[in-house]
Formats: structure tokens, C-alpha cells, sequence
């Protein structure tokens, strides 16, 4: 766990400090209460349209509300939505939907949204946060549109590397080489779906990732929304 931990702070401190330095951390220390009182809660049934137009700049901060704004703007107009970021860096949104949102913040980073059903009148939407090192590592989260960050456990049971192993695995070759256990979450945008994947072997060395990849499961697990969570499907 703190190697993970290290690892994502090890990309975004280089991230930030490439981008315009430790003022940018500075700038970017943003006091999430005094935001979230400016973005007025959403009621009923949303667009994602709408939800990221309206959402406080604490769950995105890397984006000004102006920067989304103007991406939806540039997406209406067919062409590439394009910004520069509260680091004077481009981030582009590549895909909108009535229900998802992709958008690539850096070279190092990008989230996914998507709009989920809770019942016919209440909606929350999902976020996972993508961070791209020599492995991919994603974090994911739960809002309602009172923008409060709902606990994930209420909404997904995540997998652990031995629901990735395939059978006898453990026995057969030493683990231990794995210091830090990365996953890949991805979001469907053409369906309440997502997929994990264990991505912690493209860290490895190419010898140890040939010795250990025939012990691991090739497709992603499948997670699928169903009333109000998701539910492993395997």
C-alpha cells in the first residue's frame, strides 16, 4: 500500500512540477468548501452535459469551470476541445455523451464519468481518475448532485490480485516480486459497464513479466450496474 501511494505521488508531483512549478501546487489549493458553496446542488434526472458544467472545480481541479465550459463549447462547434489548464498546460475532453465524459487532463493523467441510475428519479454519476506511469493506476469515486463524495464500498466491491491469478498460481512461481498492485478501471460509454484489470506487470522487468504473465488471467474482470451498484459478473 505504500509503495502504491508512492507511486502516484512519485507521477503527480512530476506532473506538477513540469507543468509550472510549486506555485501551481499553490494555485491549485483550492479550499473545497468555499467551491462547493458557489456550484449550486442539480435535482431530478441530468446530462452529463449538464453535471459537468455545474460540478465545483474540487473534484477536477486541474480544470476551472471556465475550462469546461469552454470544452463543451468547442464540442458543440465540432471542433477539438482543447483548454489550457489551471497549469497552463492543454487538456482535452475527447468524448461527451448524454451520460459519459472522457477527458485526457496530461500526458500522465485523464478521468471518465458516467451518469448511473440509483432509481427512476435519482441519479449519481461515477469518477475514475487515470494515472499513467510504466503502469496504468486508476482511483474510483461516487457523487451525488449535491456534489458529496459517497463512500465507494456502497457501490463496488473492488478485486484484489488473487481474483486475477488463474488456478494454482500462487503455488507455482514467487510473487513477491510485486511490490505494488495497480489497476486499470475502465468505463463504458455505451453502457453502464466497467472493466478492471490488473496492471501491475507492465511495471515489471521484461524477465520477471514474461516469468509471471502466463499466471494471470488475460481479460479484465466485468462489472455491471445493476439497480443501484455494481456487480462482478463472473
Amino acid at each position: 500500500m505504500k509503495m502504491k501511494i508512492f507511486y502516484k505521488l512519485f507521477f503527480c508531483t512530476a506532473f506538477l512540477l513540469c507543468a509550472c512549478g510549486i506555485y501551481a501546487q499553490k494555485t491549485l489549493a483550492v479550499k473545497n468548501d468555499s467551491i462547493e458553496n458557489q456550484a449550486k446542488p442539480l435535482k431530478g434526472i441530468q446530462t452529463m452535459r449538464a453535471v459537468f458544467s455545474n460540478m465545483p472545480d474540487s473534484i477536477t481541479p486541474v480544470l476551472t469551470k471556465n475550462n469546461r465550459l469552454d470544452c463543451i463549447d468547442f464540442f458543440d462547434s465540432h471542433m477539438k476541445a482543447i483548454v489550457k489548464n489551471r497549469f497552463s498546460q492543454e487538456s482535452e475532453m475527447e468524448t461527451l455523451t448524454k451520460d459519459y465524459l472522457s477527458f485526457k487532463t496530461s500526458t500522465s493523467s485523464s478521468f471518465e464519468m458516467k451518469l448511473l441510475p440509483v432509481n427512476d428519479s435519482t441519479q449519481i454519476f461515477c469518477l475514475v481518475k487515470h494515472f499513467y506511469g510504466p503502469a496504468c493506476d486508476s482511483e474510483i469515486s461516487f457523487y451525488n448532485f449535491s456534489w458529496q463524495k459517497l463512500p465507494s464500498s456502497h457501490y463496488i466491491s473492488l478485486p484484489d490480485m488473487n481474483d486475477f491469478l488463474l488456478p494454482d498460481s500462487t503455488r507455482a512461481r514467487d510473487m513477491s516480486v510485486i511490490d505494488m498492485k495497480l489497476y486499470q478501471i475502465t468505463l463504458d460509454s455505451l453502457s453502464t459497464n466497467l472493466k478492471i484489470s490488473f496492471s501491475s506487470l507492465n511495471y515489471l522487468s521484461k524477465e520477471n513479466a514474461a516469468i509471471l504473465t502466463p499466471f494471470f488471467r488475460k481479460s479484465p474482470i466485468l462489472y455491471e450496474w445493476t439497480k443501484d451498484r455494481f456487480v462482478c459478473k463472473e
